[in-house]
C-alpha cells in the first residue's frame, strides 16, 4: 500500500493522510508511506513520479529509490512537488515488479 501523508510519525502512523492537499504555494513536502503487513520482501524500492495529464497520460517528474529490508513492514519517503497538479506514484520492488500506485492532487491555493 502507498499513502501520501503531511508527516508521518516515529511509530509510523499517518498523520494527515489524504489523497488531495492544498498548496502551501512553496515546494511542499509529502510523506509516503510504503507498508506491507505480510514484510516489505525486497531490499530496494524504486519510485517513478509522473506530472499526469488525465489518469493514464503523464510526463516523469523524478525517481527515487529506498534501501530496505525485506521484513520490514514499512518506509517512510519524503517528496517535494513544485508547483500544483495531479501526480501519480508507481513503486517497484528491485526486479522491476509494481507493487502498487497512488493518484494524488495539489490544489492550488
Amino acid at each position: 500500500d502507498v499513502t501520501f501523508c503531511t508527516h508521518v510519525d516515529s511509530l509510523g502512523h499517518c498523520q494527515g493522510k489524504a489523497t488531495e492537499f492544498k498548496w502551501n504555494g512553496d515546494k511542499m513536502k509529502l510523506s509516503m508511506l510504503i507498508s506491507n503487513k505480510d514484510g516489505l520482501q525486497t531490499t530496494l524500492l524504486s519510485y517513478k513520479v509522473f506530472a499526469m495529464k488525465n489518469d493514464h497520460d503523464g510526463d516523469l517528474f523524478a525517481e527515487l529509490s529506498s534501501k530496505v529490508h525485506t521484513t520490514w513492514h514499512y518506509v517512510v519517503r519524503n517528496v517535494f512537488f513544485f508547483k500544483p497538479g495531479y501526480y501519480k506514484v508507481d513503486v517497484y520492488t528491485k526486479d522491476y515488479k509494481l507493487v502498487a500506485t497512488q493518484f494524488i492532487t495539489i490544489t492550488g491555493r
